[in-house]
């Protein structure tokens, strides 16, 4: 996305008990979003959300918090005012999320833009159809929506032209099913 937009990037994992984007993107875990709401009444200059990456790269990382238990502790309002500095700092913010903390955040209007990615299975498609239809009930733009089809050239009876005919809804981009590129990508030591 920072590529691609030429502007500033914030990512944040919501999967707040098994979040993968610190691993995934092979960055120092020792800090997360728990130690961030710790001083959430002093965000600001040197204490901002997304202390990972660099806009020097064009994005920050805010990762979910470094051990399950401390998920209790993030509430919805803690997530619109790190969303509400996010937007302050970035062009786009985009979020990971659980099912279950989805849920919750789908109530928030606090990303200017969302990414939703699917794939090319029944599960998936029905829980994009879900997610559109929450944004729509939200009065949530379609432009401030982006859909993604990951594994996208994976052997299925489904194809891109009819997951879009299904929901209704134009796939922005896809990610090819790659396993090899992937796997290798994750156990690469590079570090943003």
């Amino acid at each position: 996305m920072a590529n691609e937009t030429k502007g500033k990037v914030a990512l944040v994992d919501l999967d707040l008990q098994f979040g993968d984007i610190g691993v995934l993107l092979n960055l120092d875990h020792s800090q997360g979003i728990t130690d961030l709401i710790e001083n959430i009444d002093h965000m600001g200059p040197g204490v901002h959300p997304g202390n990972h990456g660099g806009w020097a790269l064009r994005i920050k990382v805010l990762l979910a918090p470094i051990s399950p238990e401390l998920a209790d502790l993030v509430t919805v309002d803690h997530v619109r005012r790190i969303f509400g500095e996010l937007r302050k700092m970035s062009t786009t913010s985009s979020s990971t999320a659980a099912p279950t903390w989805a849920r919750s955040t789908s109530r928030c209007s606090i990303t200017p833009t969302r990414v939703v990615v699917t794939s090319l299975s029944i599960p998936a498609i029905k829980n994009t159809k879900l997610a559109l239809k929450i944004f729509d009930s939200l009065s949530i733009s379609p432009d401030r929506v982006v859909l993604l089809l990951n594994k996208s050239d994976a052997h299925s009876e489904f194809n891109k032209e009819s997951v879009e005919a299904n929901l209704r809804f134009p796939i922005a981009g896809q990610i090819p099913n790659d396993p090899k590129l992937v796997i290798n990508s994750i156990n690469r030591e590079i570090r943003l």
